[in-house]
């Protein structure tokens, strides 16, 4: 098995939060298309916020010029403003927190979107049975979390600066969830596997923050 692979991750995907005129995805990252193409790359990661709302002429234009286009196989950590309806984006596009296996890599989505950027209930079940099912499999080096809301800032002073500089603070919450239920499991996780969190909620008015990673 080739262990070398290439993926492309962006985040706010819909643009400028000023720009309340375009019912199109950023302008930027659709003329980029080509190149992502054009890369060998074998899947594509939006870190959410794809389009403004869950209406029916958000959604027609980011199929046409976004999701049609790319060649690569597309997966999305759910935001705030793709599911300002709920039924309407699992309806399109399923459920709003998986995982899938790609070579010798594991890629877990969390929706930062329910339950107030809490990880509970079902979805921490689901988060917890599928890293310990992971520490176990000796054929999984790396192990990627994509969320995205910032929820592993919360409550933690290091990373203040962060959070200052999140495009909203609406949705986030002030409680310990993440400390007291998440991070137990996630460093549990670290210590078998190499692990990385990747969250897209990041205030950036100006561009959209894409960008490859190759494992090799």
């Amino acid at each position: 098995m080739n262990a070398s692979y290439r993926f492309y991750l962006a985040g706010h995907l819909y643009g400028d939060p000023r720009n309340r005129d375009s019912l199109f995805p950023a302008s930027t990252f659709i003329a980029y298309i080509n190149r992502i193409n054009s890369d060998n790359a074998q899947f594509f990661v939006s870190l959410g916020d794809n389009y403004r709302m869950t209406k029916e002429i958000y959604l027609t234009n980011f199929k046409k010029s976004v999701a049609e286009k790319l060649k690569i196989p597309m997966f999305n950590a759910v935001g705030n403003h793709d599911v300002t309806n709920r039924e309407v984006y699992e309806k399109e596009f399923g459920k709003t927190y998986y995982c899938f296996r790609y070579n010798m890599g594991l890629f877990i989505f969390l929706d930062s979107e329910l339950n107030a950027g809490n990880i509970v209930g079902d979805q921490l079940d689901f988060f917890f049975t599928t890293t310990q099912e992971a520490i176990k499999d000796q054929e999984i080096r790396h192990v990627f979390i994509f969320s995205h809301k910032l929820i592993w800032c919360v409550g933690d002073p290091k990373y203040q600066v962060i959070m200052k500089n999140v495009n909203s603070g609406s949705g986030y919450t002030s409680n310990d969830n993440f400390r007291k239920d998440v991070q137990p499991v996630l460093v549990n996780l670290s210590k078998h596997k190499s692990t990385y969190w990747i969250s897209g909620d990041v205030g950036c008015s100006w561009s959209i923050p894409f960008f490859s990673i190759k494992i090799c």
